[in-house]
């Protein structure tokens, strides 16, 4: 589980991996000695001159192999030499050729590194301890998906979303999104699965994993995102028994808009260190109604926690709200839970 120092982040660390084109290899010549030895003096010179020409010319001949084969030495080792050159820069091409497509979680081979995040105890499992910030979920936008792994990864009730990579996770009002702090918002429930799955955690469902129950709404045993607000089961508020207006960002407190996450200390519980289970935005879990005759888009899917326009009943842990997966407006988001 991958752990950050903090939960406000820069929208600096949301960065694209820069494509290093190869390095060409470099020709390399030859290096060797083709020099000749030479002949010996002719027979009509004298028996004395001979001898000397013989002896001068033998050690001319000593001398001249000897050189050869000094020559012959460096001309094997600058091949040697050539050879280690040409290895070496076959090396350099694969080390920054470009990145392999990403198939799958962030921060494995040919994918973008994980963004930060922080997880608290929510109860024998780790859960998000704020929601996905837009600037973290932008990262994932960023990613280059091989087609095939995308295609086959997604489930099958997202199958609606077409094949379309990336662009079609892209929430409404992008644009006016990636800022230090704010939530994602605008995400449908296939947009918040395909993040969470990427980041290596999921949507929040049952403690045993995968998807819980429709009607377990408010079962502290089963129910991931339950037990964690209700501190397993004994609070109706992350922070307590009683409605406090002005501890999270619900209609009451008169924010009119989602704040930063974490953003108020009030708001913190049913465990330390966990925030905004109350108001801010709703939260995609997984937790959904897969009827056999309807569209998989038109399948209601649980949100949970209210929003910014929320009044006090609706800032309940338990509270149960069912929108269609492919639901979006600028008052949902998501966490994540641990896999």
């Amino acid at each position: 589980m991958r752990l950050r120092s903090g939960s406000a982040t820069t929208l600096t660390r949301v960065s694209l991996v820069a494509l290093v084109g190869g390095l060409g290899l470099s020709a390399c010549g030859d290096s060797g000695s083709d020099d000749e030895v030479g002949e010996t003096a002719g027979s009509e010179e004298s028996a004395d001159t001979e001898s000397a020409d013989t002896e001068s010319t033998e050690s001319e001949s000593t001398e001249s192999e000897s050189t050869t084969e000094t020559e012959t030495e460096t001309e094997t080792e600058t091949e040697t030499e050539t050879d280690t050159t040409e290895t070496e820069t076959d090396t350099t091409e694969t080390e920054t050729g470009e990145p392999d497509a990403c198939s799958g979680p962030c921060g494995t081979p040919g994918c973008l590194p994980c963004p930060d995040n922080v997880t608290v105890d929510g109860g024998g499992f780790q859960i998000d301890s704020t929601e996905v910030e837009a600037v973290d979920y932008a990262v994932f936008l960023a990613e280059n998906f091989d087609p095939d792994y995308f295609s086959s990864w997604l489930p099958e009730t997202c199958g609606w979303k077409g094949d379309a990579l990336i662009p079609a996770f892209i929430p409404d009002e992008w644009s006016d999104q990636p800022v230090d702090g704010v939530p994602a918002v605008g995400v449908d429930w296939c947009d918040a699965w395909a993040y969470c799955s990427w980041a290596g955690m999921r949507l929040c469902g049952d403690v045993e994993g995968g998807s819980v129950l429709v009607e377990d709404v408010e079962d502290p045993v089963s129910n991931q995102w339950y037990r964690a607000c209700s501190n397993s089961g004994v609070n109706l508020y992350p922070y307590g028994q009683l409605y406090d207006a002005d501890n999270c960002n619900g209609l009451d407190a008169g924010f009119g808009q989602a704040v930063d996450v974490g953003g108020l200390s009030g708001c913190e519980g049913g465990v330390p260190g966990l925030f905004d289970m109350s108001g801010n935005v709703w939260e995609w879990t997984d937790a959904c109604l897969e009827g056999v005759n309807t569209p998989a888009n038109e399948q209601e899917c649980r949100r949970r926690g209210g929003s910014w326009f929320s009044d006090g009943p609706t800032l309940r842990c338990g509270i149960n709200s069912l929108r269609a997966r492919d639901f979006r407006a600028d008052s949902v988001g998501f966490r994540c839970c641990e896999l």
